[in-house]
């Protein structure tokens, strides 16, 4: 839990929409590019894509536990460079 309350997994998925809503579409590949390839594949599915866990978990041949647990990481990952970035209004 962060101070604003939210998970990093919540705090990452809306900085994925902040960025697609302002238009920050190099700070997004960015951020994006700071993943693993596992971890990146596993958030654009899942946040960008809006694929289901059980249906990444499918086509990655992982198990939900897996695809929950790479996204939560992908996600504090990905928050913690739009931080760093800072750039958002």
């Amino acid at each position: 839990m962060t101070e604003s309350g939210k998970t990093p997994d919540q705090g990452g998925a809306a900085a994925i929409r902040r960025y697609q809503r302002h238009g920050y579409r190099d700070e997004l590949v960015t951020a994006l590019r700071a993943l693993s390839p596992r971890k990146r594949e596993v958030v654009v599915l899942r946040h960008y894509c809006d694929v289901s866990e059980a249906a990444v978990a499918d086509l990655l041949g992982v198990s939900v536990g897996t695809v929950k647990s790479l996204t939560s990481l992908g996600l504090h990952k990905f928050a913690q460079s739009v931080l760093a970035a800072s750039r958002l209004p």
